[in-house]
């Protein structure tokens, strides 16, 4: 007799708050899920002394088992799905069907929903259910609901009570930032909409005397724009890409000012909980590791919206 499908723990997640259900999904649209795999317990932060850990090594350590995700690649590809970039060390793979195919494989309920902020998005009720051969392999399935799971505050004080601009020394001064300029150190700053326009961050550092950062902006299944690609969108769009883009540009030119001599990579992801993890997940892959992970985006964690099995995964992956 086989067994049925397995309700996946922590999966839970309600309907998105504020939001109406519209209709369903069309069965054939494509979807991209980010699934992710049990491994060792990590060491916590206090325990970690001593050089940084070779990559080879951690994998070895504290990476996926290689069957485990030998197992999940096969079971997954039974029911129609692709499978593709799997990671040991990041404990995850990605893999892409149909909205009919992951309706099967995961037992979900998909709905079309709308919202005052953000419009239209494809979204999900209830638990995830895994194949009953993957139950206690698979912790994570994220990307079946692409709701907003990361806001800006943009409500700035009035005009009358805002006080003159801070400049870098101001910050270092208030702030009691150590002396140095950050050389051989690379830090990672976290966005979730926007733009980065590098003679924004030329002009800044000029008109400071600060020198100008090495920084590299970095796709996380977001797409990186120019100015001339921003200035070709629809009006709409464009005013919402160059609205991000303060914040965008807000955090690159505070780290730049005060780590003038960092490599720094800014990463780019959608605002939903795959976004979330996906993001993390390539910082934490890169090399050098960076020593520092900058987000002012964000979304409270007892939010109803998330559903547990992520904010668990966040934690896992090191950042509280």
């Amino acid at each position: 007799m086989t067994e049925g499908p397995v309700e996946l723990p922590d999966s839970y997640r309600p309907q998105a708050s504020g939001a109406r259900r519209i209709g369903d999904p069309s069965p054939d649209a494509e979807v991209e899920v980010t699934v992710t795999l049990r491994g060792p317990q990590l060491p916590t932060a206090d325990a970690v002394t001593g050089p940084p850990v070779d990559p080879g090594a951690f994998a070895a350590a504290y990476g996926a088992d290689a069957d485990d995700a030998a197992k999940v690649k096969e079971e997954l590809e039974k029911l129609g799905l692709q499978v593709y970039d799997v990671s040991l060390a990041g404990r995850s793979l990605h893999a892409r069907g149909t909205v009919q195919q992951l309706r099967s494989a995961f037992g979900v309920s998909f709905g079309l929903y709308e919202s005052d902020d953000q419009g239209q998005f494809r979204g999900r009720e209830g638990s995830i259910s895994v194949p009953a051969p993957l139950a206690g392999i698979i912790t994570g399935v994220f990307g079946l609901d692409d709701r907003r799971m990361a806001r800006r505050k943009n409500a700035p004080a009035p005009a009358a009570q805002a006080g003159p601009p801070l400049a870098p020394a101001d910050l270092e001064s208030r702030y009691q930032f150590p002396e140095g300029d950050a050389a051989g150190q690379t830090v990672a700053i976290a966005e979730f909409g926007g733009a980065y326009f590098a003679s924004d961050v030329q002009a800044f550092c000029e008109k400071y005397g600060r020198g100008v950062p090495e920084v590299t902006p970095v796709s996380a299944g977001f797409p990186l724009m120019t100015a001339g690609q921003v200035a070709k969108l629809s009006k709409a769009l464009r005013v919402r890409v160059l609205d991000d883009s303060v914040e965008v540009m807000m955090d690159v030119e505070i780290v730049a000012a005060l780590c003038p001599a960092a490599s720094i990579s800014v990463y780019f992801a959608p605002f939903s909980e795959k976004g979330w993890i996906d993001l993390i997940d390539a910082v934490t892959a890169a090399q050098p590791v960076p020593v520092a992970l900058s987000v002012s985006w964000g979304l409270a964690e007892d939010s109803a919206d998330w559903s547990d099995s992520a904010v668990r995964r966040d934690r896992v992956r090191g950042f509280r």
